[in-house]
């Protein structure tokens, strides 16, 4: 067995190492021998700029070999000193937010009020018992329960807040839907949407300053409504059925997406598609999520 290895060893250095060399990954050699440009020594070619840049080139030379001989990071690090791993994330397990007042089912929708102290954030809870529920995210009062209103003729599926207002939308799988003001505690129930025949307005997204709510209707129509006044206010089309919809950060677009596996973008003055590409994946699209520059789907 030495006596093969010692052959190969032989080999290639009567080959490969002639044919391509690799001296260049040693770094005692590296920094032995000077550096070359066309053939002729680096530091020989810059003696022409005069002996400042000279010295000037050297510092470089110096500051970009350390930077190279070094796998530390090139940003700043956090104000504790330390930066984070690329595939850890910090996080630490607190308490439940709906631990003074659980759900008695599945909790079907939950989010944080958008203007709302980051501190001690207003958590809004919602579940298939039909129970809307409220809570100040507070450690050291154990997320105490602000209020909690009971809606017996429907279990909720969907609820998100209307912008930063109080209000919130709530659906299930019935042809109507609430709107429940926090500050005042007022109930609106909107019975229908004007025009349209769906049996189940189970799903919805609102917008960010929340002026528009889009429910998912039937045989893939973007069913718009008015975050304001409740109306309808026109429908979205796309080839098979929908299944996923979320509104652009700036209100003016909607994206959507269903069982056909392409992905829509609207325009929703025009309420013209602007835009439509197909999921790579070639799966059917159950959740879209938007930010300014990224989409995922």
């Amino acid at each position: 067995v030495k006596e093969y290895e010692l052959r190969l060893r032989e080999r290639f250095v009567n080959t490969a190492s002639v044919a391509a060399r690799t001296d260049w990954a040693d770094v005692g050699l590296a920094q032995q021998r000077p550096a070359e440009v066309d053939g002729e020594p680096l530091a020989k070619k810059k003696r022409g700029y005069g002996s400042s840049s000279e010295e000037e080139s050297d510092d470089e030379d110096d500051a970009a070999q350390t930077i190279l001989e070094s796998n530390a990071s090139l940003f700043a690090t956090s104000s504790s000193g330390q930066t984070l791993p690329p595939t850890l994330l910090n996080v630490v397990r607190t308490r439940d937010g709906n631990l003074s007042d659980p759900n008695n089912s599945v909790v079907s929708a939950l989010q944080f009020h958008p203007g709302s102290d980051e501190d001690n954030p207003l958590l809004m809870t919602a579940g298939m018992d039909k129970m809307l529920r409220f809570f100040r995210i507070d450690e050291e009062e154990d997320n105490p329960k602000i209020h909690g209103i009971h809606f017996p003729k429907m279990p909720i599926t969907c609820a998100s807040f209307l912008g930063d207002s109080g209000s919130v939308v709530l659906s299930g799988r019935r042809p109507f839907f609430y709107v429940y003001d926090a500050l005042s505690g007022k109930i609106q129930k909107v019975p229908s949407i004007v025009g349209r025949t769906e049996r189940s307005l189970e799903k919805f997204s609102v917008s960010r300053d929340g002026k528009m709510i889009a429910f998912m209707g039937n045989d893939g129509y973007v069913i718009l409504v008015d975050g304001k006044t409740r109306q309808w206010v026109g429908d979205l089309k796309m080839n098979g059925s929908v299944r996923a919809i979320e509104f652009e950060e700036g209100g003016e677009y909607v994206l959507g997406s269903g069982s056909d596996g392409d992905v829509y973008r609207w325009h929703i003055g025009s309420r013209r598609c602007v835009e439509r590409f197909h999921n790579e994946d070639g799966t059917i699209t159950s959740s879209l999520a938007v930010s300014s520059n990224f989409l995922a789907v």
